[in-house]
């Protein structure tokens, strides 16, 4: 049965006044309020910089590209099988390490327990060879070089990471002969595939400040991964938070590809680096350490979308990418051995090719952006004291819909816990690829409908609405909706302000929806559609980065369950879920107030007495 949605209301013999009923939106209060909002802006157009690139080093790049294509397809055949704790995992890692010890580096086995997507523990082996110290010695600042070996096991990984290591070691080989000042320390990681455990390993070694992955040690972090693909290479450097890596490495690296291609590298486009910084879903190595406050930077000739088991063997690699990503790597690696101390830490901000907006500018202009609403909802909020339209039964038909929300919410995590939903490993997302990431699990969503059902029947006495409310009571019930909402958003700017990107559409969108009421209904459901285009962009973000298509819908599904994105910003989404609900009801004229049971007092009672609003004050108010 299709929606019904109330026809444009007959209009009165003048045009509505400002302040009444049909027009409660002070549109001269938002206005101006947008003034406020020019400042962060100016701010954010000055804020841009000009990170500075270190210099070129002063021993050119001699990369061998046709050995290190030799090198991957060969390691690639030898071991086919890599997957985490496998016997051919182990046999490729000892591998590794003999080639590793033959370039004159000292190796280290580093063997450690993980968690398998699939469910289980294994062990892991992170192969580590560190340069011998020499007689003028080194300082004990670190420049590390990783790359992982391991693959899903859909194919035999000889793009997808035997590139990688191939690269890792001839690099190896080429900086043993030059005069190095920092300490070189070369990572093969295991368990990429296993939610990036070997990163994670390295990153929680860290907290040892005697350790060359100690953020006070480490001053940058090269990570090789996927370097054969066909195109120029590419730049990755996001994290787990609400930070990147250091803008002078990233400038670095784009400057070492300028050198090699005569063309900048590609990197994420602003959009997304933005929504990165709002809901991390970063599935490279260089996320963990990131995260742990060390500078890393990953350079790839592939994309996010996992390599089809056709394009990842022997055969399929492109000599062109892999010798222009090889040089520009070991570029890198000289160049960071001269002045690396200026390219560490981390920041947050969003890098446009050469230049960088300031993260702090970008959250300060997203605050910004809320003033106007909010200022207009108080206004709201004032109207309709002034009319004595009473909001407290709004308030508690909101915290109806919001207990059916956060129910939903709470059986998530309940079939997460009984191991219903996929809990991936280590906290991080899914493989795209992985069949727990594209297979939607019938028996979780009929649990999770069943559930849900059964929580919104219990509700469904307190908020099941009525044809044709008036038009007070509506509007009392849109600014209770409204209110919430603004609450939401302030939680969401303490929580992580860069989320407020999700936010911001639909509390400028519906805050117009009660001035529509004698509006076509096209209208007012394309306004209100236009508040769902936050989440609709992060959808599409995954669908397009990731080559999820419709899968997006349970990929997202997963990174609630497996805690990638943070329980606040889950509880805040679903809160906003409610408010989103309200707002829907009251468009479609089925809003009714709360309608309480007699007998129990509920935790809004402080309000004010219970009781619907009485259909003749609102309609009485109305005529006045």
């Amino acid at each position: 049965m299709a929606a019904h949605v109330p026809g444009p209301v007959a209009p009165p013999p003048h045009p509505a006044r400002r302040g009444s009923i049909a027009r409660p939106i002070s549109g001269r209060l938002y206005r101006i309020a947008w003034l406020f909002v020019l400042i962060p802006v100016v701010v954010l157009a000055l804020g841009v910089t000009e990170p500075t690139p270190l210099p070129t080093p002063a021993l050119p790049a001699s990369f061998d590209g046709a050995s290190a294509l030799a090198e991957a397809e060969t390691f690639s055949s030898l071991f086919p099988e890599r997957t985490p704790g496998s016997r051919g995992s182990r046999e490729a890692a000892a591998w590794v390490a003999d080639e590793m010890a033959s370039t004159g580096l000292v190796v280290d086995e580093d063997a450690f327990e993980a968690e398998l997507p699939e469910g289980g523990q294994a062990e892991l082996v992170n192969v580590i060879g560190t340069l011998p110290p020499r007689e003028r010695g080194r300082s004990s600042k670190t420049i590390v070089v990783v790359a992982h070996r391991d693959n899903s096991g859909r194919s035999p990984g000889t793009n997808d990471n035997a590139t990688g290591t191939a690269v890792l070691l001839q690099i190896a080989r080429q900086v043993g002969t030059t005069a190095l000042d920092h300490t070189l320390v070369f990572v093969s990681l295991d368990g990429a595939s296993a939610g990036n455990a070997g990163a994670l390993q390295l990153a929680a070694s860290g907290s040892d400040p005697n350790s060359p992955f100690s953020p006070t040690r480490a001053l940058a972090v090269v990570n090789l991964d996927t370097l054969g693909k066909a195109g120029k290479p590419r730049l990755l450097f996001g994290g787990d938070g609400e930070s990147f890596a250091s803008p002078v490495l990233v400038a670095t690296a784009d400057a070492r590809v300028i050198d090699a291609i005569d063309e900048r590298a590609s990197a994420p486009d602003p959009l997304t680096q933005l929504m990165q910084l709002a809901a991390p879903v970063t599935l490279t190595d260089e996320a963990p350490l990131v995260d742990a406050g060390i500078s890393a930077v990953t350079i790839t000739t592939g994309d996010e979308r996992p390599l089809a088991p056709d394009a990842d063997a022997p055969g399929q690699l492109d000599l062109d990418a892999l010798t222009s990503a090889g040089t520009a790597a070991q570029s890198l690696v000289g160049t960071l051995d001269g002045t690396a101390d200026v390219a560490s830490g981390t920041a947050a901000y969003v890098y446009l090719g050469g230049r960088a907006l300031r993260g702090w500018a970008v959250a300060l202009t997203l605050l910004a952006a809320l003033l106007p609403v909010l200022v207009a909802t108080v206004d709201l909020l004032a109207h309709c004291r002034r009319r004595r339209l009473r909001i407290t039964p709004g308030l508690r038909s909101f915290r109806s819909r919001m207990g059916v929300t956060l129910w939903l919410v709470a059986v998530v995590y309940l079939l997460t816990a009984l191991d219903v939903l996929p809990t991936g490993a280590a906290g991080r997302a899914l493989a795209p690829d992985s069949p727990a990431a594209t297979t939607w699990d019938v028996t979780a969503l009929v649990a999770l409908g069943v559930l849900g059902a059964a929580g919104y029947a219990i509700a469904w006495p307190q908020i099941r609405g009525r044809r044709n409310t008036d038009e007070a009571t509506a509007l009392a019930g849109h600014a209770a909706a409204m209110l919430a909402l603004c609450c939401v958003a302030l939680g969401v700017a303490l929580v992580n302000p860069f989320a407020l990107l999700f936010v911001l559409p639909s509390l400028h969108a519906w805050l117009w929806l009660p001035q529509l009421r004698d509006r076509p209904a096209a209208l007012q459901l394309a306004t209100y559609a236009v508040g769902f285009v936050g989440p609709a962009v992060f959808l599409v973000s995954l669908m397009t980065r990731f080559g999820l298509g419709i899968d997006a819908f349970w990929y997202a599904l997963t990174l609630v369950s497996t805690g990638t994105i943070s329980v606040p910003l889950v509880v805040l989404a679903a809160i906003w879920c409610a408010g989103a609900m309200q707002v829907g009801v009251v468009l479609l004229g089925r809003y009714a107030p709360y309608r309480p049971s007699k007998r129990r007092a509920g935790p809004l009672a402080w309000l004010g007495p219970r009781g619907s609003v009485p259909e003749t004050s609102p309609t009485r108010t109305a005529t006045r």
